[in-house]
C-alpha cells in the first residue's frame, strides 16, 4: 500500500515537531548536548492480538522488521542537560515495525512512518561510558489493513493518523569521542520494551514490543 503525495508530505514531520516543542526556550549554557543519531533495530517475537467487530480474533507471535536504512530512516533526537557528570534529557526514538509473518486475514500491518518513542531520560557518566534509564509513550502511525478493510489516514492527533498507543521503557549504554571542543560522536546501545494498543478498521490491534538498538551519531554541547 502506497501512501498518496498529501500523505508523504505531511507524515513525517509530526514527531520531529513535537520533540522541538518540548526544548525549553534557554539561554546557550555549558550544560546542555544535543544529539542526533542514527541506527537500527532487532525486535524479539512478541504476542500480537487483533480483533475485529464480527470476526475471529487473531493471535500470533509476532516477528517485525525495522528496515532502519529506508526511508523514513531510523533516528533519534535527544537533548539534555547535564550537571556534573548526571542529566536529566528528553529524547525521541523514530522506530518502524512491519510485521514479517502476516496471516492470510492481514493483508498490510505496518508503524511505518513512526512507532515513535517519547523517552524522559536520567543519564549519567562514569569512567568515559554513559549510562541512562528512560520511560515514556509510544506515539503510532498504523498503516493496517485487515480483511480487506483499510485503517483511514485521516484520523488520529491533528487528523494526521498518529495515536497515543502505549508506555515505553529503555536502558542505554554509550560512549563519546570528542572531536572538536563542542562536536562529538556517539555509540550507543539500547534496549526498549514497550505496549502499544492501535485501532484498525473496525477494531483494535494489541502487542508488546522488545527491541536491541545500535545506534551512532553526532552530538554539539552548549
Amino acid at each position: 500500500m502506497k501512501p498518496n503525495s498529501a500523505q508523504k508530505k505531511r507524515v513525517p514531520w509530526l514527531p520531529p515537531l513535537l520533540v522541538l516543542l518540548l526544548i525549553p526556550l534557554t539561554s546557550a549554557a555549558e550544560n546542555w548536548r544535543l544529539e542526533v543519531l542514527g541506527g537500527s533495530a532487532y525486535h524479539a517475537r512478541t504476542p500480537l492480538t487483533i480483533e475485529q467487530q464480527g470476526e475471529a480474533e487473531i493471535d500470533l507471535d509476532a516477528k517485525y522488521h525495522t528496515r532502519g536504512f529506508e526511508a523514513p530512516p531510523y533516528y533519534s533526537i535527544r537533548l539534555g542537560r547535564w550537571k556534573e557528570d548526571r542529566a536529566w534529557e528528553l529524547e525521541m526514538i523514530h522506530v518502524k515495525l512491519f510485521l514479517a509473518n502476516k496471516p492470510p486475514e492481514v493483508e498490510n500491518f505496518s508503524i511505518s512512518h513512526g512507532y515513535n518513542l517519547f523517552m524522559l531520560n536520567r543519564a549519567w557518566e562514569k569512567s568515559k561510558w554513559i549510562y541512562r534509564i528512560g520511560a515514556g509513550v509510544v506515539i503510532a502511525h498504523p498503516e493496517i489493513t485487515v480483511r480487506g478493510r483499510r485503517l483511514p489516514e485521516e484520523r488520529g492527533l491533528l487528523d494526521e493518523g498518529y495515536d497515543l498507543a502505549g508506555p515505553a521503557l529503555q536502558a542505554a549504554v554509550a560512549r563519546r569521542f570528542a572531536l572538536t571542543e563542542k562536536l562529538f560522536a556517539s555509540l550507543e546501545g539500547k534496549v526498549t520494551a514497550s505496549y502499544f494498543d492501535v485501532p484498525i478498521r473496525g477494531g483494535s490491534a494489541e502487542g508488546a514490543n522488545m527491541a536491541l538498538h545500535g545506534l551512532f551519531g553526532l552530538g554539539y554541547l552548549f
